[in-house]
């Protein structure tokens, strides 16, 4: 298997992460034990601060375009927080105090750095690149204050 996009939970006991091989979010305890699946196809998970909850984008393999989804830690309660039809939603990155996610919207070559909280709601374009053919964000972070 290749597996990328390692997450470490914030008390440092479990790793989350996705199998390129089989394309589905894992979390499995520091001491290889307790290996779950917790999604259906998903790519760049990432813990809450309060690692309750893991936020990753559905990966272009399940429906041709990426979405953001929010699980909880155990696997339960798998809500689907955008819906923006070819659009790919990517890269969720969690709010230090872990009320509101970032996330990359675009295609093709072209994307925009957006906020919503974890509710889906108070979504916020930061960016207006959607005309550049060459700009598109990865691996975005919050300031810690």
């Amino acid at each position: 298997s290749d597996y990328t996009s390692l997450s470490w939970s914030p008390d440092g006991t479990r790793i989350v992460f996705e199998d390129w091989d089989d394309p589905y979010v894992y979390v499995v305890d520091v001491d290889g034990k307790d290996y779950m699946k917790l999604s259906g196809y998903g790519s760049n998970p990432t813990w809450s601060p309060d690692g309750t909850k893991i936020a990753f984008d559905s990966g272009w393999e399940h429906e041709g375009h990426e979405e953001i989804y929010l699980v909880n830690a155990d696997g339960s309660n798998l809500r689907q927080l955008t819906d923006n039809g070819n659009i790919d939603d990517s890269y969720p990155t969690w709010s230090p105090d872990g009320t509101r996610i970032a996330f990359i919207s675009g295609s093709s070559n072209s994307g925009d750095i957006y906020i919503f909280n974890i509710d889906g709601s108070g979504l916020r374009n930061l960016t207006n690149n959607s005309s550049r053919y060459d700009a598109w964000y990865n691996w975005i972070g919050w300031s810690p204050h």
